[in-house]
């Protein structure tokens, strides 16, 4: 926990489950309840996330976050082409992590 102007700031990570089903990009996480993102865009998935986390975390736990990705979307989509790292398209990408800044 940290102060910041008077409030206290606390920070956690939250884990984002990637996988490739039938043309979808989709993101899910046991860490926020009814995370559920799917786009046949990645670009569009991805940045789905921020927004979608905040909001389900002020609905689910009534506070406000701020929310950041710890990988940039440029990384994230240069990890689905075929030729990153010499592996073919993965049908699971790691997890990405992204940071949550709860102020009370």
């Amino acid at each position: 926990m940290v102060e910041s102007m008077g409030k206290s700031v606390e920070t956690a990570t939250v884990t984002v489950n990637y996988r490739f089903i039938e043309g979808q990009h989709v993101f899910t996480s046991e860490d926020v309840y009814g995370l559920y993102i799917a786009f046949s865009d990645p670009s569009k998935a991805y940045g789905a996330l921020v927004g979608s986390i905040e909001k389900l975390i002020e609905l689910n736990e009534g506070v406000r976050c701020t929310v950041r990705p710890t990988m940039p979307l440029r990384e994230f989509l240069d990890r689905l082409k075929p030729d990153a790292h010499a592996i073919p398209h993965p049908a699971y990408l790691s997890d990405q992590q992204f940071v949550v800044d709860c102020r009370n």
